[in-house]
């Protein structure tokens, strides 16, 4: 099917379904592909077959209606959501998302609901803040990039070998010569946001400095793998002045490891009903013991059970981490006990000063900080819930369950 674009009503121009981006052959897009396989290993060029050297174009799922938006309805998508893995699982399938664990994921994917349901109504507001800034951010990658043409595609491809594989796009983009690229927009809020998107290394010249985060190269990785596309383009708005753009290639040895994770996470687990077990190495661990609390049964007081012998590994592992954690505590506790003596000493010299300065022989100065910080403040809730009982009933809320720390120790 030839490339037909249609224009929404709000505007942004869409390209509807039957797009065949797979199928480019740009002077662009052979090299990229060129290149890719020439750097690939044998065993990524066995596991993609085709995949890799002619793509036979995804599952179209959800087709577009005639005027470019999907054809289906919201609780669908959500319906649909628990049957795929899409782009944005992907940080949880590795264990490296900031806000899903590998074990919530599973959850989710298994059909299982949480006893206790943790909502941040901020998270609700980020979510709508990035989504409305979208179609802003997408005018203004147009402006930067005049010669290409950023149309969204909102139809929902699945992989053409696993289909429970899934790619929604925020926009398709088509270059100079005709190349596809996967447009992803983000529009974050958070203050770290913009340090997300550069290397922390002071050897590298500029232009190398520039990063893009785990989580989202993952999503746009799978994208690639999903159409047969070569590059992926990212358009991150921190502000309406200030706009970060990125670009990831298309590295097949990389998307046969995605792919072979999202099987193992999809096939061994979700579809056998095994819990998946947590990323030690990253905040997963954290994320998925919060899980684990929330999604079990509501606790039976005074009930003791026999747990199975095979978690005697386990919890043998937990008391060797929980005696090198308490070392490691004490330690750190000496190191701030010797910080906060040297520190006392310099403060007696600093006297009613604010700021001081230090010349050393070597010729460099040291410079002394001892400005008084803005008290703290803090509530009395006894005296508000005495005296302003309507206040605090308003205003204080109590969590429907407190912690419930999971504490291993020898009889």
């Amino acid at each position: 099917m030839g490339n037909t674009a249609i224009s929404s009503g709000k505007g942004s121009k869409h390209w509807v379904s039957g797009t065949e981006y797979w199928k480019d052959d740009s002077p662009t897009t052979q090299y990229l592909k060129k290149e890719a396989i020439a750097k690939a290993s044998p065993e990524a060029l066995a596991f993609l077959g085709e995949l890799a050297t002619n793509h036979p174009g995804p599952i179209i799922e959800v087709k577009t209606k005639e005027d470019g938006r999907v054809d289906l309805s919201p609780e669908g998508q959500q319906a649909r959501r628990k049957t795929h893995l899409g782009g944005s699982d992907l940080a949880s399938v590795f264990g490296v998302s900031r806000f899903t664990s590998r074990l919530e994921l599973f959850y989710m994917k298994t059909g299982k609901k949480p006893r206790l349901v943790d909502h941040d109504p901020m998270r609700d507001v980020i979510l709508a803040y990035g989504h409305a800034c979208e179609d802003v951010c997408a005018q203004a990658w147009a402006i930067r990039y005049p010669e290409w043409d950023i149309r969204a595609d909102e139809t929902i491809y699945n992989h053409p070998r696993y289909p429970f594989l899934s790619a929604n796009l925020d926009r398709i983009i088509r270059g100079e010569d005709g190349c596809w690229m996967v447009g992803e927009i983000k529009c974050p809020v958070v203050r770290e946001a913009e340090s997300m998107w550069w290397k922390d290394n002071e050897a590298l010249l500029d232009y190398q400095k520039q990063a893009v985060p785990e989580e989202y190269e993952l999503q746009v990785r799978l994208y690639m793998a999903i159409l047969g596309i070569w590059q992926a383009r990212f358009a991150v708005m921190l502000s309406p002045t200030k706009i970060l753009y990125r670009v990831v290639y298309r590295d097949l040895d990389k998307e046969a490891a995605i792919l072979k994770e999202c099987i193992d996470f999809w096939e061994n687990h979700v579809l056998k009903g095994v819990p998946p077990e947590a990323n030690g190495d990253e905040k997963d661990g954290v994320l998925a013991l919060d899980a684990a609390k929330r999604y079990a049964p509501t606790p039976q007081r005074n009930r003791t059970i026999k747990l199975p012998a095979s978690l005697e590994d386990t919890a043998i592992e937990i008391l060797e981490l929980q005696a090198q954690s308490t070392e490691l505590t004490k330690q750190e506790n000496a190191l701030k006990n010797k910080l906060s003596a040297l520190k006392a000493k310099v403060a007696i010299e600093m006297r009613d000063s604010v700021e001081g300065y230090i010349d050393c022989p070597n010729g460099l100065t040291i410079q002394v900080m001892y400005k008084p910080q803005k008290g703290r403040q803090s509530v009395d809730f006894d005296k508000l819930k005495e005296d302003y009982p309507d206040a605090y009933a308003s205003c204080v809320t109590t969590p429907e369950e407190g912690p419930r720390p999971v504490k291993v120790k020898y009889l």
